[in-house]
């Protein structure tokens, strides 16, 4: 079989509720539902695991098949306790609280999955290393010999004080276009912690094979290839993320697209670690508060900016940890934390009432971050359909930066023409019938190159990059221009939701998104909706271009002044000097 993917609720849920109708058919109709969905959960959870078993290129063990396990031996001790007779007759919800155990408990073991392989990767590295230096161990395994402490990573011991970079890996890493991650923060030798962080402004930062000098050198914080050779010391320790996940595509992919890997891995588990110690809305009511976001469209309001940007942010791995740490659900309605997740931020109390003010259209969760926001942006205590007005136009940078927090969302705005330029194509383009594929390009070869590699990078980011692009300036957006037959609205903001990429690595297309989200089949160029554009039609179509990124400052557990703690929940004080560096995870 191929590669074992993970599955989406959707998909497990469909499972259980075929097993279960299996068995109930098996077992007639005087048998409890709750315990032959129980029986069904159990089934799924064997299958899912004969499934990892045959694919031979996953390396598991009993203590990465684990969760799944033991939510078998859980739904065996409660399908005992069912021994009365009992009229049950809520299948759906009793399916998907099973199907949402057993999501849990899969994304647990695909986890482990993971560091399984790359704790094997790094076994044989020590392996080799010590075959290498006659028995000596150059570098050992963090976490040792216990597999629940083990992390992948590589730490240099005394035996490699003496021994210099490319001696004590020569011959373990074959390709030299490979990047590696190497974190002085341990080393036990501070001159050449001080040294090394010095060159590269950071503890952290990404090692390389210098073909020219035959030696590793380091690239510091801003991506620049420094000429220095890399020092390595007991403590300092090697992360294989690069190794591993690059290896196949290192030579097609730049040092940008490998620092947004590394970014977002490091925004993803800080992410997991925070929901687990301060969550506040349940999954179950995640799911069914903020699903269905392909069906959400701009109402009668001007904010197609905050709409655009709302869309955005809930395709992105951290949306859910976002939401599940910042929003409450209370008898009068909901509580919500702006920015998300940070805990000093302000608490903004919607009642059910004040949902009704809501201009856009969908489920409630865009209401809730619309409302949420017209509060925090007006100052406004309650909001009606006449005060949400306020919020009519914007940019979708502040309104992401409002949301998410300025902290932890950087931005860099492109536009390439003056307002008279803007205001003078507009014109020429409100004149002209035809399609406008011959307009000029609005953007310097500097800032097309940075488009560029920041398109080409979209997937690899996991979504810690955003994009919103808007189109030329007009008195209305109901008048359009027209680029490859499709329709441009006026002064509309879009989303950059996806970009497709050649043979060769090049873009191809790029997928965009209208906040009106009015799928109209009979007239597919209507522009209403998604569509893509070639690359230089992109360009020539949006003279306007916001490009956010994800901070690492996001999701960590101590403010910038040093003065919280917010594990476990509670606000306790703790004392850091306010010139002590905040350290990353």
């Amino acid at each position: 079989m191929g590669e074992y993917k993970d599955r989406s609720i959707a998909t497990i849920q469909h499972d259980v509720e075929k097993q279960f109708k299996e068995i109930e058919k098996k077992n007639g109709m005087w048998i409890r539902d709750d315990l032959e969905i129980a029986q069904a959960g159990i089934k799924i959870c064997w299958a899912y695991i004969h499934a990892i078993k045959s694919d031979k290129s996953i390396n598991y063990g009993g203590w990465a098949l684990e969760p799944l396990t033991k939510l078998q031996w859980v739904l065996q001790k409660e399908i005992n306790t069912m021994t009365d007779a009992e009229l049950f007759t809520h299948n759906k919800d009793q399916i998907y609280k099973i199907a949402n155990r057993i999501d849990n408990a899969e994304r647990e073991v695909l986890k482990r999955l993971g560091l399984n392989n790359t704790n094997r990767d790094s076994r044989e590295l020590v392996k080799k290393s010590e075959k290498k230096h006659n028995g000596k161990n150059i570098f050992i395994m963090e976490g040792g010999s216990n597999l629940t402490k083990q992390t992948g990573n590589l730490i240099f011991t005394k035996e490699s004080n003496p021994v210099k970079i490319h001696d004590a890996l020569k011959g373990l890493f074959k390709d030299p276009n490979q990047v590696y991650q190497i974190d002085y923060s341990k080393c036990t030798n501070p001159k050449i912690k001080a040294i090394m962080s010095k060159l590269a402004g950071t503890e952290t930062c990404y090692l390389r094979y210098d073909a020219e000098q035959k030696t590793y050198t380091i690239c510091n914080k801003d991506e620049k290839q420094l000429r220095n050779r890399a020092y390595i010391w007991e403590g300092v320790r090697l992360i294989p993320d690069g190794v591993r996940q690059w290896t196949t595509a290192s030579k097609s992919m730049n040092l940008n697209a490998i620092k947004d890997k590394l970014d977002s891995n490091d925004i993803n588990k800080k992410s997991e670690t925070y929901l687990k110690n301060n969550e506040t809305l349940k999954k179950e009511d995640f799911n069914r508060l903020f699903s269905g976001k392909e069906k959400i469209r701009q109402g009668r309001l001007w904010d197609c900016y905050l709409i655009t940007t709302i869309n955005i942010l809930s395709r992105s791995h951290i949306f859910e940890p976002l939401i599940r740490t910042s929003v409450r659900i209370v008898q009068w309605g909901y509580t919500i934390r702006l920015p998300l997740w940070e805990p000093h931020g302000k608490t903004i109390s919607i009642k059910n009432s004040e949902l009704d003010a809501a201009a856009v259209q969908g489920n409630i969760w865009y209401k809730i971050l619309e409302i949420a926001y017209a509060k925090q942006t007006t100052g406004e205590s309650i909001i009606t359909k006449d005060s949400i007005q306020k919020i009519r136009g914007g940019r979708a940078s502040k309104a992401l930066q409002t949301l998410v927090g300025k902290n932890n969302i950087g931005f860099t705005t492109l536009c390439g023409l003056t307002k008279k330029d803007l205001a003078s194509n507009s014109a020429s383009l409100i004149s002209s019938e035809t399609d406008s594929q011959n307009l000029p390009i609005p953007y310097s070869p500097k800032q097309i190159s940075q488009i560029k590699n920041t398109l080409k990078n979209y997937q690899l980011a996991h979504w810690t990059k955003f994009i919103a692009v808007s189109s030329y300036p007009a008195e209305s957006d109901q008048h359009f221009y027209k680029i490859e037959g499709k329709q441009i609205f006026y002064r509309h903001a879009y989303a950059v939701l996806w970009v497709e990429k050649d043979s060769k690595g090049n873009i191809s297309r790029v997928l965009i998104q209208n906040p009106w989200n009015k799928d109209d089949k009979n007239n597919p160029n209507n522009g209403k909706w998604d569509f893509s554009l070639s690359f230089e039609n992109f360009l020539k179509a949006f003279p306007l271009m916001d490009i956010g990124n994800t901070t690492r400052k996001i999701f960590d557990w101590k403010t910038e002044n040093g003065d919280l703690s917010i594990a476990d929940n509670r606000r306790r004080r703790i004392k850091v000097s306010k010139y002590q560096k905040i350290k990353k995870s």
